[in-house]
């Protein structure tokens, strides 16, 4: 019934229904890339928050700077910012 009805359509008529449909695809297309990169984006910061964690539970079992940044792939640097940022240092 579709199809005829479509078959009923001016050619002006096909053509606005066509564009309706091109906004359709591309919005669910910018929804869908939308959500993939929200899940990048939290797969991220958690990683962030695990080694923030890492560094934190590390210093307070008194190992080094050096020991941290190296189990946590950070430099010094950022270990002794993150350490500042929780009143450690």
């Amino acid at each position: 019934i579709e199809l005829c009805e479509e078959g009923a359509y001016s050619d002006k008529e096909k053509l606005a229904y066509e564009r309706y449909w091109d906004v359709i695809r591309k919005e669910r297309s910018a929804l869908a890339d939308s959500r993939a990169e929200g899940k990048v984006e939290g797969k991220v910061e958690g990683r962030a928050e695990e080694k923030e964690q890492t560094v934190l539970n590390s210093f307070k079992n008194n190992l080094s700077i050096d020991i941290i940044s190296s189990i946590t792939d950070l430099s010094n640097d950022e270990v002794v910012s993150i350490l500042k940022k929780h009143e450690l240092m």
